[in-house]
């Protein structure tokens, strides 16, 4: 597992790169998170179903719009996320 720190005025931001889904079972344990990912990798790795809730995004650049962030969005508020809810993006 490789890592970086992205460091902002009030806070930070972990990257990994590697074996997520072992890393997310020992790491996010009793806590809260939401996993986004496209299609592909849902169909790709199907056990992360089973560790959070999941939005899965189409896999093309049309995707890349204001209207897949709006149906993020919707999705979060539907699945009640909050300030103390985890996002993990998976994918490149």
């Amino acid at each position: 597992m490789k890592n970086f720190t992205i460091n902002y005025n009030s806070t930070s931001t972990n990257v990994l790169f590697g074996n997520y889904i072992d890393y997310l079972k020992s790491t996010l344990t009793n806590k809260r998170f939401i996993i986004i990912c496209d299609k592909v990798i849902n169909s790709l790795y199907p056990e992360i179903n089973k560790l959070s809730p999941v939005i899965s995004i189409a896999t093309s650049e049309k995707q890349k719009s204001l209207k897949t962030v709006e149906y993020v969005y919707n999705e979060l508020l539907i699945l009640n996320a909050d300030r103390n809810t985890h996002i993990v993006a998976i994918g490149g």
